[in-house]
């Protein structure tokens, strides 16, 4: 057997040095997997342990929410202001204005929209997410193509994805009010 053994490591054609280390590692292999098997594996943590870390967690959380909140607040005052305007400005509460020189009414929640097609920067400027770089692409989309016919039409601009065109839907309209008499 033995030398069946010898035989089969000259196939190898390894050196001396090679056969040494090569059973020096199988004997370390050997012994760590003995060791291993008789030491017992510890549990994981109880599962109280895991929901008191959970309820830190979601404390820790809240606390970070309420942060931000309180910075944006700080930064971005009138986002809340106009999101607040909006939600009193739906269809159904609408009330209607007459105009006084004209006798004419229009729809309250159309006078809050701003009308894209007719807008200058700076009233582009001060819908949620349009800045002057996102405000002169706009004009300059609207005067090489014409006149948006559907909101969809923002998505064409650079830097309006999917997202910024949800949070403009509120505060945008592509045509004037219609009057009624």
């Amino acid at each position: 057997m033995k030398r069946k053994l010898f035989f089969w490591l000259e196939n190898l054609k390894i050196t001396k040095a090679e056969r040494v280390s090569l059973t020096v590692l199988m004997a370390i292999l050997l012994i760590v997997t003995l060791i291993r098997s008789l030491i017992p594996v510890s549990s994981p943590y109880d599962e109280q342990y895991y929901s008191e870390l959970e309820t830190e967690f979601k404390k820790r959380t809240e606390i970070l929410r309420q942060k931000e909140n309180a910075i944006l607040a700080r930064y971005h005052p009138e986002i809340e202001k106009v999101s607040a305007m909006a939600s009193d400005t739906i269809p159904a509460d609408s009330i209607k204005v007459e105009k006084a020189a004209t006798g004419e009414t229009m729809d309250q929640s159309l006078l809050a929209r701003i009308n894209i097609n007719t807008a200058d920067a700076k009233t582009l400027e001060s819908l949620p997410g349009i800045g002057p770089a996102y405000a002169s692409r706009i004009i300059e989309y609207r005067t090489k193509n014409g006149a948006f016919t559907s909101y969809d039409e923002l998505l064409k601009i650079k830097g309006i994805g999917k997202k910024r065109l949800e949070k403009l839907l509120p505060f945008i309209q592509l045509k004037d009010p219609i009057m009624n008499k």
